[in-house]
């Protein structure tokens, strides 16, 4: 069975990750949209960043590499805990967080543990 890279556009997983970072980002700027503008602002970057890797402006994963691409779905995890973290704090101890900051602190983590393991990755050597 082929892949989506055969076919010269990234893989489900690379599509899937720029498809949450773009969602991501307009949540961690404060910009508020309507379930449907941000679904579609992100199908459209998404749609955009697979044109460009068909024609090799990028490589088989959108404007970062294999082993990188590791790293971000490594670090997207981290934002998956903290949002079930705070969620299961919103149903256990009653606190008021809206969807909006949940989705805020869950897209914070994912950074914050993506600049660490690229900081780590390039630098850990250089800093000890």
């Amino acid at each position: 069975m082929k892949s989506l890279s055969d076919y010269g556009i990234m893989p489900f997983k690379a599509s899937l990750i720029y498809f949450t970072m773009i969602q991501g980002f307009g949540f961690l700027l404060g910009i508020e949209y309507s379930a449907v503008q941000l679904f579609g602002i992100s199908t459209i970057g998404v749609i955009g960043f697979n044109i460009l890797t068909y024609f090799d402006y990028f490589g088989t994963c959108g404007i970062v590499d294999e082993r990188e691409m590791q790293q971000i779905t490594e670090s997207a995890v981290y934002g998956v805990f903290a949002a079930v973290f705070i969620a299961s704090m919103n149903l256990g101890l009653n606190t008021s967080f809206t969807t909006y900051q949940l989705a805020r602190i869950s897209f914070a983590a994912f950074m914050i543990a993506l600049v660490a393991k690229q900081g780590y990755q390039r630098y850990a050597g250089e800093l000890l």
